[in-house]
This record gives C-alpha cells, structure tokens and sequence, in this order.
C-alpha cells in the first residue's frame, strides 16, 4: 500500500477547462461519451501511457484521480483540496495513477490502476469483505499489520480505484480510527469516476 507523505499546499494554477465531447459509434451500437472539466495545472497532470516498458496488452487507465476529482468533492469529504499533490504514478506491467490529500488526522491516497478487482482479491482477499459503492463491485478492509490504514478497492471498467486512508501523525497520537469515514470517501470518489469507466 502506498504511504501517505506530507505535502505542500498546490491550489494555484488549478483551473478548469470545459473538455469537449465525444461521439462514436460503431455499428448498430451508438455510445456518447461526454469529457468533463479536468483541474489544469501542469504539476497535476497524469504521465503519458506509452513506452516500452507498457503493458499494452492491459487498457489504458481513464480516470485520473488528481485531474478529475473536484474540490468539492475532497472537502465533502472531509480533506484539504489544498494538498492535492499527485502521488508516485506507476508505469510498467500495471498503470497506477495516484493522488493524495490531507486532512488533520487521516490522509487519502486514491490510485486508479488498470488491474482487475480479482487480481486484487487473489493477492489481498484473505484481509478483504466484498461491499459495494454506489452499486459498483468493490472490497473493503484492513491489511493485517498495518493498524494505521484501511483501504476500499472499487472495480472500473479498466480495473480497480484504490482508495485508501491512512492515519498521520496527529491521527496516530489521537489513537483515530483510519476506517473512520472511509466509506462516504469512497461514494464521493466513484462519483467522480464517471458512467462508462
């Protein structure tokens, strides 16, 4: 699981910009895809998903958490939107694209891979519930040894959305639960993911 570090504030530049909308269709089958606005700043934005150590065998990721989460949607759910720092995205046989915000006592991390939520559950399903969110296939739990986390793994069209809480030193010292929340966390953050992905 990727630790939560401390990072600076990154509001300025923040923009959104309308993103235009899409139409395919093939066949009888006709699919309209709608892009959303998407946070701007260059230090946000998601590596490219090429080169020669990608698996193109696996979908690119679509939903990038730190560009396509809002705002509002972090302070809804309890974190600073002004900690918005993208996390250590992860390029080779799997694609992870990572964000992490703070709050004062429990930090998110939200990675959204491109491996499927039963691969996830045959490596960690021994710690892991089946649960839903917001009517998506997803796992909960607390990896054993690691008392200061908790974890909702939330399946995608292209794999799985990690989100995951972790308690920081003020959480540790206030004894807080990192489960705490977790799964209103995680309702908001599907939200974001948009239909289709």
């Amino acid at each position: 699981m990727l630790a939560t570090i401390v990072v600076s504030a990154c509001s300025t530049g923040t923009e959104s910009a309308e993103a235009t909308s899409a139409q395919t269709t093939s066949g009888a089958d006709q699919t309209t895809t709608t892009a959303r606005p998407t946070l701007t700043a260059p230090n946000l934005q998601p590596p490219a998903q090429e080169g020669r150590h990608i698996n193109k065998d696996r979908p690119d990721v679509v939903f990038d958490p730190c560009t396509w989460i809002s705002d509002e949607t972090i302070r809804e759910a309890g974190f600073d939107p002004e900690t918005r720092k993208r996390g250590e995205d992860f390029l080779a046989e799997w694609t992870f694209l990572v964000c992490r915000f703070e709050s004062d006592s429990i930090d998110v991390s939200v990675m959204s891979g491109n491996v499927s939520l039963e691969e996830e559950t045959t490596k960690n399903g021994s710690w892991q519930r089946s649960t839903t969110v917001n009517g998506r296939e997803a796992t909960i739990g607390r990896e054993p040894g690691r008392g200061d986390s908790c974890t909702v793994n939330i399946r995608t069209t292209v794999g799985v959305v990690f989100v995951n809480q972790r308690l920081n030193l003020n959480g540790r010292i206030q004894g807080a639960d990192p489960c705490a929340g977790i799964e209103k966390t995680a309702a908001l953050v599907e939200q974001e993911i948009g239909e289709g992905n």
